[in-house]
């Protein structure tokens, strides 16, 4: 894959060849919420978000596989964001099987980045510094430098709740 043009540019329909067409039922709606499933959080509306996630993932079997990966990253976000751990990670751990099966490696890369993120909030240093190192040698491969300031602050972070030293290592070493 072009690492300057990213994934997202092989997926686009016209680039396909393939005429453009609108999502209906419950491609819609699971497209619906991957678009706003932050704006419910961001904007306060955690009840409406809630609902309207678990209404997606319901959902989630009815779709391709790179919607239903996209539901189910955002959900994993929304979730985070609420200080839901638990339900984020069980989001993720649905939603990467998903990206692999779609060959998306945006969000291959930032489903295991967030597994890492969701880990350190739950405690688990080990587990946070391996996922937080997988997404950020992903993300290098492709080519998305920029990314890596995320993935390479999530690794010291999950690091710092045991050993500051480690952490400042895992920062100052990509």
């Amino acid at each position: 894959m072009d690492g300057a043009a990213g994934p997202r540019a092989a997926e686009s329909p016209r680039r396909a060849g393939l005429e453009p067409r609108q999502p209906d039922g419950a491609e819609a709606e699971l497209w619906l919420f991957a678009g706003l499933g932050q704006f419910f959080c961001i904007r306060g509306y955690f009840n409406e978000g809630r609902e309207r996630g678990a209404a997606a993932l319901a959902r989630v079997d009815e779709v391709s596989p790179v919607v239903a990966a996209h539901a189910c990253i955002v959900e994993a976000l929304s979730a985070w964001i609420r200080g839901e751990f638990p339900h984020a990670r069980r989001c993720l751990e649905r939603g990467l099987p998903l990206a692999h099966a779609a060959g998306d490696p945006w969000w291959i890369a930032a489903a295991i980045g967030r597994l890492g993120v969701v880990a350190a909030d739950e405690g688990d240093a080990d587990r946070a510094v391996a996922a937080c190192t997988e997404a950020l040698a992903r993300l290098r491969r492709w080519g998305r430098l920029g990314h890596c300031l995320g993935a390479l602050w999530s690794r010291a972070r999950g690091a710092r709740e045991g050993d500051y030293a480690r952490a400042a290592a895992l920062y100052e070493r990509p």
